[in-house]
């Protein structure tokens, strides 16, 4: 599996014509979901700051058949609260931290 991630606008609106079938997400955070959506971006990968200032993120991101992503999400609460939104994916520099809080949770099935 390819996905592509770009701070580049510019980056993400060629792949989003040239590779529409693979995930294409902005890392930007400053582009409403609605708006990559309309220039064919099929992905968002925001900072966690930006996510939790806006929390309807996801879910709007989701609605429009976005993946979600956030990053670089290294506490257990943040990730916890990530996946209360119900984000797709998480970055983090803590591997084992983010394993364990899956294996406790019941997220296998989500």
């Amino acid at each position: 599996r390819v996905a592509f991630i770009s701070f580049s606008k510019h980056i993400c609106d060629i792949l989003a014509k040239e590779c529409p079938a693979f995930t294409n997400q902005y890392l930007n955070g400053d582009i409403s979901p609605e708006a990559l959506a309309a220039d064919g971006i099929n992905g968002l990968d925001y900072k966690k700051s930006v996510i939790f200032q806006d929390t309807s993120i996801v879910e709007r991101a989701q609605a429009l058949g976005m993946s979600t992503n956030s990053w670089t999400v290294n506490k257990a609460d943040e990730m916890q609260k990530l996946f209360e939104l119900g984000i797709d994916a998480i970055t983090t520099d803590e591997p084992l931290l983010l394993r364990d809080l899956l294996d406790r949770k019941e997220f296998k099935n989500k």
